[in-house]
């Protein structure tokens, strides 16, 4: 099967306009049997997480959204946890796009804003797996090609397999129910607007019999 990803989420802002707008248009240009895909993060874009000022509780709607649209949901690594961009300086980074903007310097890249579009690195660090050395990716005495996060110690997949609230758990628990429901793996897609305030999203799923209400 060919998918090829849908960058217009890539541009994420936390706004109804923004959610409205790109159902509106999935759905026109990807009418039924044509399936969407919602893409938020890749390995060269900056996480999602910084788009919405790394606030986890914007990013359990981010993820409500995500799987309950019409469409394939693609989450790059560690955004079910919320990992965030690491800080890793110009003249560090070994991405080949930094290493030809290297004679910028760090300070001049930072002040003219480019240091997260040509530092692509710092959406790469290793997946924060616990709060042991090197974040349980690989050995403590390793040394990974991109260093680890420095907040790994507080997001981790362990810490957050605990906490009932937490982003992980959130992503899991709405995996579960997309699995469930055949309206949110197959069913079309009605945003309803009438007698609806402007600032609440709700679209209505169908599949046959089933039914599935977001708001």
């Amino acid at each position: 099967m060919n998918l090829i990803f849908l960058f217009e989420t890539l541009l994420l802002k936390f706004k109804m306009n923004f959610f409205k707008g790109i159902i509106r248009k999935m759905e026109e240009v990807y009418p039924y049997p044509s399936i969407p895909t919602y893409v938020f993060g890749n390995h060269d874009q900056r996480r999602y997480m910084m788009k919405i000022n790394n606030n986890l509780e914007k990013g359990k709607l981010v993820a409500l959204f995500q799987f309950t649209a019409r469409g394939v949901p693609v989450t790059y690594y560690g955004e079910e946890i919320g990992m965030t961009n690491e800080t890793i300086k110009l003249t560090e980074a070994q991405d080949p796009l930094a290493r030809i903007y290297r004679w910028l310097g760090d300070s001049f890249s930072e002040l003219l804003g480019l240091a997260d579009v040509i530092i692509r690195d710092r959406a790469r660090s290793p997946m924060q797996w616990d709060d042991t050395p090197n974040a349980g990716f690989t050995s403590k005495k390793a040394i990974p090609w991109i260093r680890v996060h420095g907040n790994y110690r507080e997001r981790n997949v362990l810490i957050e397999s605990e906490d009932r609230d937490s982003l992980l758990n959130t992503y899991r628990n709405v995996l579960r129910l997309r699995n469930k429901s055949r309206a949110l793996k197959e069913g079309s897609l009605r945003l309803i607007e009438e007698n609806v305030p402007k600032d609440i999203l709700v679209y209505l799923r169908e599949f046959e019999k089933n039914v599935n209400w977001s708001f």
